[in-house]
């Protein structure tokens, strides 16, 4: 049976440019609306336009950023509707994954998961400016180890491109309500990890399906 490997084509200044531009935008970096122009891109990233053109198509694909005339390219705006229909499905599949990963993590892997968790909670007691940026770098790390570890190559693909939607924890800029929103999230994180110590497969998904439908309210 082949493996399954969608990005096995992509050339290294590719998958750089990418890589770059994604993590921006799902860290919450680059806002909706925000102008992504490829000469910049290009400068920053340090590659050349080429790729940063085929960086661009592959995120227009997954329906992160959108492709006026002329190649002008932006950040895309998620309506709450989509958001709501994209968490809901996340749910369920992320909750699967949770649930096969809670018998196929190593104990170095669920070492990490508890640091990253750990993490978590310091930085949202800390309560620093860049708060948001932090907790979405850390937290996107702690939910890809999860269903990287349910060894499931299209589910975590899937979960990586089209059901990923930009980290936006809170309108507010007032700094305690990002701190109550996320110490929510970090209530979830504490369930999740003590489910995966457990080797609790059902446990862990309930508890990540909870996790990711409990973000829906606020999101946006």
């Amino acid at each position: 049976m082949a493996t399954f490997d969608p990005d096995g084509n992509m050339s290294r200044a590719v998958r750089t440019a990418y890589t770059a531009i994604r993590n921006d935008i799902i860290t919450g970096k680059l806002n909706a609306g925000d102008v992504l122009p490829e000469s910049d891109l290009a400068e920053s990233i340090g590659v050349s336009r080429t790729p940063i053109r085929e960086a661009l198509s592959r995120l227009r694909s997954e329906g992160l950023i959108v492709l006026e005339k002329y190649r002008k390219s932006y950040v895309a705006d998620f309506s709450e509707e989509d958001i709501t229909e994209l968490l809901t499905v996340r749910a369920l599949l992320e909750g699967y994954a949770a649930g096969r990963a809670a018998t196929r993590l190593t104990e170095d892997e669920l070492g990490r998961i508890r640091e990253l968790t750990e993490q978590m909670e310091t930085i949202v007691e800390e309560g620093a400016d860049t708060l948001a940026n932090d907790f979405a770098v850390l937290n996107q790390e702690f939910h890809r180890m999860i269903y990287s570890a349910a060894n499931v190559p299209r589910l975590k693909w899937l979960l990586e491109t089209s059901l990923e939607v930009p980290f936006k924890p809170t309108a507010s800029n007032d700094i305690k309500v990002l701190q109550k929103k996320l110490q929510l999230s970090c209530h979830y994180h504490n369930a999740i990890l003590v489910a995966l110590e457990a080797r609790d497969p059902e446990r862990a998904r309930k508890q990540l399906e909870a996790h990711i439908l409990s973000i829906i309210p606020y999101r946006t």
